[in-house]
């Protein structure tokens, strides 16, 4: 199984069609797809999501003191997994490999035998979270370091999240950009 690319980005570019500028509402859209819990539990490092199976219930647990950046990115990236029916593809895997699956939280990294269908998984979510955020129609190749800065205030992103999107895209390399940030 490859990444679903062709779905992964229409479901990120519904969020967005009828936004003209930047930043894309991420708190609102992740409120509008699941439960949105703050917490200061050391297990949760920016963001997690989990789901209820027997109630069909999705939830997100943010750090309330992680980085705001990181934060956004994160959030896009749950919301990606609950978007693209993750929950479902995974529960469909443990039905055919007859892996219990309970109503108590559930951690998916602990299965072995599912860590390819994870990777593909978590890709699709980061390609979500990517397109989302920071769709090619906002982004432009930064010039110098205040121009790059700017565009990632703007977005609402991390610098390393930005440096890879633009590489990603083909706008600018990450080896270009990280000249850039270093004034060179």
């Amino acid at each position: 199984m490859e990444p679903r690319c062709k779905l992964v980005l229409m479901r990120a570019r519904n969020f967005h069609k009828n936004l003209i500028y930047p930043p894309v509402p991420v708190y609102d859209i992740a409120r509008s797809v699941a439960r949105v819990v703050y917490t200061n539990e050391p297990i949760i490092k920016d963001a997690a999501c989990f789901y209820l199976y027997e109630r069909k219930d999705p939830c997100i647990f943010v750090n309330m003191y992680a980085d705001e950046n990181r934060i956004h990115y994160t959030l896009a990236h749950e919301v990606g997994h609950i978007v693209l029916n993750h929950f479902e593809i995974l529960n469909n895997f443990a039905g055919k490999y007859k892996i219990p699956i309970n109503d108590k939280v559930f951690f998916w990294c602990d299965v072995p035998q599912i860590k390819p269908l994870l990777n593909i998984l978590e890709r699709e979510a980061d390609i979500f979270a990517a397109e989302l955020l920071m769709p090619v129609k906002w982004l432009y190749k930064p010039k110098n370091k205040t121009d790059f800065e700017n565009l990632k205030d703007s977005l609402g992103v991390s610098s390393q999240a930005l440096i890879i999107r633009l590489d990603e895209t083909g706008i600018i390399s990450r080896n270009a950009v990280n000249k850039i940030l270093n004034g060179q």
